[in-house]
Formats: C-alpha cells, structure tokens, sequence
C-alpha cells in the first residue's frame, strides 16, 4: 500500500509538472480495508503519503467506511495537514456522528 501511494504522489508530481494550468485532474477513491491500513497509529508515514494524495485530489471519496474510520479521517486531517484547516463533516445518519463531533463545522441532514 505504501509503494502504491509513493507511487500516485510521484505521478501527481510529474503531471502537474507536465500541465500548463498547474490544476487537479484526478480523484481519490478510498475503502473501509483500505483506510484500517492507513489510519493504523505504527504507520505515520503511510498516513502522512495518504494525506499527502488526498489534499492534492480534486475531490475524495470514502465508501464503506465505520464510523470510527469517518472520525479518524477528520482526526488525521486535522492532525497532519500544516496550517490547521477547517474541517466540514456532512453526514446523514447516526453513523456519522462521530465524524460530525470531530470536524470544526459539522452538518448533519435528515431526511
């Protein structure tokens, strides 16, 4: 997993290098499985090469995520990303409570 997203980071470099509009032209798909790597506390580098991708996404997607995975993502966020940004979770369920409770801004839908 870790030689996979060195190599997205090394791709991202060389197309933004290659493009005249310096702009995103991908998006990141992420699952549950996935993501249990990732967040994992021994794997800092992983976490910081996941951030690293994800922030240079034009959008990102996780699906099939637990609810401690969708807090974990704020929390990783919030953590790794310089500058401490603002976080907005969305969320239409009680599953995502916890994800909503850990993001500066949190939204929840109901309908």
């Amino acid at each position: 997993l870790e030689s996979k997203l060195r190599t997205i980071v090394q791709e991202i470099v060389e197309n933004v290098e290659k493009s005249e509009s310096k702009t995103f032209s991908f998006s990141l798909v992420i699952n549950g499985t996935a993501l249990y790597a990732i967040l994992d506390e021994t794997e800092v580098a992983l976490q910081r090469l996941f951030v690293t991708v994800a922030c240079n996404s034009a959008s990102v997607i996780a699906c099939r995520l637990s609810p401690a995975q969708k807090a974990g993502i704020v929390e990783l966020i919030r953590k790794e990303v310089p500058g401490n940004p603002l976080t907005l979770a969305v969320g239409d369920g009680g599953n995502d409570v916890s994800m909503i409770q850990k993001a500066h801004v949190g939204v929840g839908i109901a309908g």
